[in-house]
């Protein structure tokens, strides 16, 4: 029987020398991801614990199922190179990390998934299509994708400058450019948090918060040393108390000129 843990949400089980990730998410039996979860998100997860417990940094290469230049700029120290022998492999709502063939998918036990009713998986499956679809206009604070992208390190692998400051400023008081710092841990504590009812939230998660009941936000004081203001991630329990440690991982935050934009999230 494989023994599987929980990380970042998700089931960790070892696999043929190598580890495997999987999705807790079930409707109706059926494997389904997480709410701001995908397989980009699924691959940080993994490489995130398969350079925890002491596995190289370099694959042979990303599956076309990915983001790359999310897992890039989430991974900084990542080495792709075709000659290694890790390879990275998709299956249903999974992925591994094995040398060699793709692994068989071990089947979780009951206490080891979490439940969605049916109704609210396909209500987010339809927001996330109208989301990111080209007729969709955010109400928000537009942001465009070359400043998303500019800032993609600074936000996914926690890029700070020296102090530590984050996330990164322009310049200090005195208007001088701080040099880089290096990347943040990412854990910290809740510092303070709130509750946004569904008409509350920012229009960008408009046609989501109502599905989920809403959102929680967060300030984390970082074990780094600086704060920041984060969502809880979707679906999972998100009743949390100051002073409770959370780790910060990458979800989907909301998509903009039909792009899907990801961020760091905290999880209790």
């Amino acid at each position: 029987m494989t023994t599987t843990r929980t990380f970042n949400g998700g089931a960790l089980c070892d696999v043929a020398g190598g580890l495997l990730l999987q999705s807790r998410f079930r409707v109706q039996g059926k494997a389904v991801f997480a709410p701001d979860a995908d397989f980009t998100t699924l691959t940080v997860d993994l490489l995130e614990a398969w350079c925890s417990l002491g596995g190289e940094p370099c694959i042979a290469g990303l599956p076309d199922a990915v983001a790359a230049d999310v897992v890039r700029a989430s991974l900084p120290h990542l080495v792709e190179d075709a000659a290694s022998p890790w390879h990275l492999h998709v299956l249903d709502h999974a992925v591994a990390i094995v040398e060699g063939d793709a692994p068989l998918l071990p089947a979780l036990s009951g206490d080891d998934v979490i439940v969605m009713e049916p109704a609210m998986h396909e209500g987010l499956e339809d927001a996330w299509r109208e989301e990111c679809s080209s007729s969709n206009v955010s109400q928000g604070a537009y942001v465009s994708d070359r400043t998303h992208r500019l800032g993609m390190t600074a936000r996914l692998a926690l890029a700070a400058q020296v102090g530590p400051t984050w996330p990164p400023r322009g310049a200090d008081h005195n208007g001088q450019v701080l040099a880089e710092g290096g990347n943040l841990v990412p854990f910290g504590s809740v510092y303070s948090w709130t509750r946004l009812v569904p008409a509350g939230a920012p229009s960008e998660f408009a046609l989501r918060a109502p599905l989920l009941g809403g959102l929680t936000s967060m300030v984390v004081e970082l074990d780094d040393g600086p704060r920041g203001v984060f969502l809880h991630a979707d679906g999972h329990e998100s009743v949390v108390d100051i002073g409770r440690s959370v780790r910060l991982v990458v979800r989907r935050l909301y998509a903009q000129d039909g792009v899907l934009r990801y961020g760091r999230k905290a999880l209790s």
